[in-house]
């Protein structure tokens, strides 16, 4: 049987951020590879995906940190290790647009690290 869990209209805004700008980042290393993505397009696209609840944001508690707390810390996980990834190779990128993809995908996921780390009261 599945477990049904609950979530806060916080929650679910912060969730479906993070969610939507996977979709972007696998757009935006799509058309890096096929060249067709400049600087100026990075740039707007990092601007555009700032995750406007973050300050309003509330770290979970009670029941809901009991429900989502483990899921949380296990994405945590995955996104601090993906921030690493993207800044190695933004550091070893030569080719200018390919390395400000890579600073764009950092930034993005360091911004997803702050957002989880907030839930979880860290």
């Amino acid at each position: 049987m599945v477990k049904s869990r609950s979530c806060t209209e916080e929650l679910e805004a912060s969730i479906c951020h993070l969610l939507e700008e996977e979709e972007l980042h696998k757009a935006i290393l799509s058309d890096v590879a096929a060249g067709s993505l400049q600087s100026s397009d990075l740039e707007r696209a990092l601007g555009e995906h700032r995750y406007e609840g973050f300050d309003a944001l509330l770290p979970l508690d009670g029941k809901l940190l009991e429900l989502w707390g483990a899921d949380i810390e296990g994405a945590l996980e995955r996104e601090e290790k993906t921030w690493i990834f993207y800044g190695n190779l933004r550091r070893m990128s030569k080719i200018p647009v390919v390395k400000k993809a890579f600073e764009v995908l950092a930034n993005m996921e360091k911004e997803h690290v702050d957002i989880l780390r907030k839930l979880l009261g860290k």
